[in-house]
């Protein structure tokens, strides 16, 4: 059986790979808050979930969420569907994203994921990521924390 520190190795291994890139592609002073958001949206996802994926489709959605949760009035609601460009390797994406942020209001990923379902579309996973969110007055994200922090949550 692994412990703990062996069985948290290929994610730390594969967080590494993805900050190498975002700092290739990252001005310097959101690099932290990116470092902070890569680590808070892959920690708890499955593995296997994770392993679809390269670490350069991950860079690039996580760098698009990251984005798109950035300047977002407090009291809106924001949804995006969007197939992914194509991937590094030229292939088009075999997916389709369905992309909220909100105050924390659970209730509607569980009415998305009801949607699907009725609708037989196949969700092959849900990443639902709580943060607590400290914005600046132009609403820009500024620091970033597990949503069991105290403060705004989204």
């Amino acid at each position: 059986m692994a412990n703990k520190g062996e069985a948290e190795k290929p994610l730390d291994d594969l967080i590494y790979q993805i900050l190498e890139k975002l700092q290739k592609e990252v001005e310097s002073k959101k690099l932290p808050l990116l470092e902070r958001f890569t680590q808070l949206c892959l920690v708890g996802v499955p593995w296997e979930t994770l392993t679809r994926f390269s670490p350069d489709e991950l860079k690039e959605n996580l760098l698009g969420s990251f984005h798109f949760m950035d300047n977002k009035p407090p009291e809106a609601i924001k949804v995006r569907v969007f197939n992914p460009p194509k991937t590094v390797e030229g292939r088009s994406s075999a997916y389709t994203i369905i992309e909220t942020t909100l105050k924390n209001q659970p209730f509607l990923i569980d009415s998305i994921q009801l949607y699907l379902r009725r609708n037989n579309i196949k969700e092959i996973s849900c990443i639902h990521p709580l943060f607590t969110i400290e914005r600046d007055k132009k609403n820009r994200i500024i620091k970033i924390e597990p949503g069991t922090q105290p403060g705004i949550r989204e």
